[in-house]
């Protein structure tokens, strides 16, 4: 590796290192801390330990088991602190890859022509060989490093992107040994999340190009290098397909499944389809997200191709197109897959923009003052490209203050004496109470699981007063932990109205959400805390602690 190569991919690691630790402000990292606690507690298989609707159903090891003991075992070593640093780290690697993979040529292959049959050293031409070309393609890394913080949080899927930028940095510039290390890399992937569909997707992908450099190669030393590579290729993605499907989880049958809905029009699950509607990570994106660094980077791939054309390239290789129109299809459809997406796009779209550079330099009169100038609007726009990923999305304010804290601090002290209580929580709250309530009887978590037909009314709660009604009298909650009431013109908002008052008691609340009790539940003592207001932190108008009534 180049001293320049080196030093830039060091500093794109740096960068989405500093990215992954600003944007881990998230609620998931609670849910795979308690269920890691639970796995190395009570091992892969056992009843159903957090949801009461699910008791009696079989609780085989969730996709992300491997992923949620990593990172309780980061929180043994380090705490909160240790867990943030784990996913950043992961996010490091991965654009650290990216970089890599920008700034190098990929594989060399053989292809057919007019004047006979030559070798061409990538998609995109020579690797970035000044620092102006490998300004332009750290650009599009800059970029995708944006669409990480869209999932920039402590969670399995962090670990599943490096696993995808390892499997397309050893297709795109691996030897023999990095290609046979992708079937370990499979079989941990999934282990980690259901993406590792996108990672075979890749493999079978890459299969094609090299069965197509074989057709296209000539019968003497060229052609035996290609054949050879097509073997190899299809061992290993004979090797990765089987150990990803005898992986415990079933994340290769959970991506299939995936797949199918997708390709074949499947069905969609009504569960997943309500929620979608509450849950926006899982909401396709809308035209508001090309201003965003993703969404500029999107776009770019049709674009860096047109350069490759106007240049007198090759187009893209054939996998690699493929590739990339499949995750731009889910991409749209979840915003979940858009990291996904952006990694596979960034060094393509890098190597073609410093073709262009390359190309423009050499054509130019006053190359010297040109070049410096162009040089200084590269690394302005790469400045300002970095400091705009690292500004989006908003923060959305401290975890702490998005947390049901003094509900949980009542449930804490409540539950043991009434073990058997039955909780409905709010879908945000789910992974803090398990984490923060060992053993509680939860309604629902981020694994987004309810008995058949009772998805919408779980998730919507006490706000569909008609649908509650008909899941509390077939499950009788006994307290119900619910989102924080909403702010209503700049002022402190009354008591929340979604729970009936001669049922239920508000005994707790802070900004990240309110405790009620049923008056004559199992959990009927702390309806003695009763209050008559609850509202978000924050001064209230001057008028309300002055009104009577309202005191």
């Amino acid at each position: 590796m180049s001293r320049r190569r080196r030093f830039l991919t060091s500093a794109a690691a740096a960068a989405a290192l500093a990215a992954g630790l600003a944007g881990g402000q998230d609620l998931a990292p609670f849910h795979h801390l308690a269920m890691g606690r639970h796995l190395a507690t009570h091992g892969l298989l056992g009843p159903e330990p957090f949801l009461f609707m699910l008791d009696g159903q079989p609780a085989p090891p969730p996709p992300g088991w491997l992923g949620a003991l990593a990172f309780f075992a980061a929180h043994a070593l380090a705490g909160m602190a240790g867990v943030a640093l784990l996913g950043a780290l992961a996010a490091a690697a991965a654009f650290g890859l990216a970089a890599d993979d920008a700034l190098r040529p990929e594989r060399p292959r053989t292809v057919r022509t007019r004047a006979g049959v030559v070798t061409v050293p990538d998609l995109a031409g020579e690797a970035p060989a000044g620092w102006r070309d490998a300004l332009a393609a750290l650009l599009p890394v800059a970029l995708a490093l944006g669409a990480l913080r869209i999932r920039a949080a402590a969670r399995p899927e962090v670990l599943a992107l490096l696993a995808f930028a390892w499997t397309l940095h050893a297709l795109r510039h691996g030897g023999r040994r990095r290609l046979w290390s992708l079937p370990a890399v499979a079989l941990l992937w999934a282990c980690l999340h259901p993406s590792v569909g996108f990672g075979l997707l890749a493999l079978a992908l890459g299969l094609l190009d090299a069965l197509r450099d074989v057709v296209m190669a000539p019968r003497d030393e060229g052609g035996a290098a290609a054949r050879a590579r097509a073997r190899q290729v299809g061992l290993v993605l004979l090797a990765s397909v089987a150990l990803a499907a005898l992986a415990p989880g079933g994340a290769l049958g959970v991506a299939l499944d995936a797949a199918r809905a997708v390709v074949a029009g499947a069905a969609a699950d009504p569960a997943l389809a309500a929620a979608r509607a509450h849950l926006r990570e899982l909401q396709p994106l809308g035209p508001e997200f090309l201003l965003t660094p993703g969404g500029l980077l999107l776009p770019l791939v049709p674009l860096g191709w047109a350069l490759g054309w106007l240049l007198g390239r090759r187009r893209p290789r054939f996998g690699d197109t493929l590739l990339l129109l499949s995750l731009l299809v889910a991409a749209t459809r979840s915003r979940a897959f858009v990291p996904f997406a952006a990694l596979a796009a960034a060094p393509l779209v890098a190597r073609e923009l410093a073709a262009a550079v390359r190309r423009w330099l050499g054509r130019q009169v006053g190359q010297a003052a040109r070049g410096a100038a162009l040089g200084g609007g590269l690394a302005l726009a790469l400045a300002g490209a970095l400091a705009w990923s690292a500004a989006w999305p908003p923060a959305p304010g401290p975890t702490a203050g998005r947390l049901p804290v003094r509900a949980a601090d009542a449930l804490a002290e409540a539950l043991p004496r009434a073990p058997q209580a039955r909780l409905w929580n709010a879908l945000p709250a789910g992974g803090y109470l398990e984490w923060r309530l060992p053993g509680a009887h939860l309604a629902q978590d981020e694994r987004l699981a309810w008995p058949a037909g009772e998805a919408q009314a779980v998730l919507a709660g006490p706000a569909d007063r008609t649908r509650f009604t008909a899941l509390d009298a077939r499950w009788r909650f006994d307290a119900l932990v619910t989102g924080p009431p909403p702010r209503r013109d700049g002022e402190a908002p009354p008591f929340d109205p979604i729970a009936d008052g001669g049922r239920w008691a508000l005994v707790a609340g802070d900004d990240g959400g309110l405790l009620y009790v049923r008056r004559d539940g199992a959990l009927a003592a702390l309806a003695a805390r009763g209050h008559q207001e609850a509202a978000p932190g924050g001064a209230p108008a001057p008028e309300r602690p002055l009104d009577p009534g309202r005191r």
